[in-house]
């Protein structure tokens, strides 16, 4: 269980799976993430496929502990509109590459079952500084 700060907890972002494999990740939908249009924003759908994808490096960095994976660039293809009463979305990020500077990696986005968007990013391996 992560903890439910920022973009994370404010979306209700929850994560359902995370291993050296995949981090899956899944939000239930409500009228919150709605656009004017009366569909899911892109921007949920974008920050549910970036979250994923910069925690799928998580698990590879035990032995280089102490490094976070803030995202370099992220590019989402939206393969279909999610109408308003879709009732979830679900994302599946996997690692391409860990280098040992930069990261790469994919999610697949999909509502209700139905492939709706793919991305695919690229995060730095940055040491974690203690807060002041």
């Amino acid at each position: 269980e992560l903890p439910r700060l920022g973009l994370y907890g404010a979306l209700g972002m929850e994560l359902v799976a995370l291993d050296a494999s995949a981090c899956v990740l899944r939000i239930a939908l409500g009228e919150r993430h709605w656009n004017l249009a009366r569909s899911v924003h892109g921007g949920v759908i974008a920050a549910l496929a970036d979250t994923a994808i910069g925690l799928a490096f998580v698990p590879g960095l035990g032995a280089r502990g102490g490094l976070v994976t803030p995202t370099v660039s992220v590019a989402v293809d939206f393969l279909e509109r999610v109408p308003a009463g879709a009732a979830e979305l679900r994302t599946t990020a996997r690692v391409l590459r860990a280098g040992k500077r930069l990261g790469f990696g994919e999610a697949d986005v999909h509502a209700d079952g139905r492939l709706v968007a793919r991305a695919h990013g690229t995060v730095a391996m940055v040491a974690l500084k203690a807060a002041p």
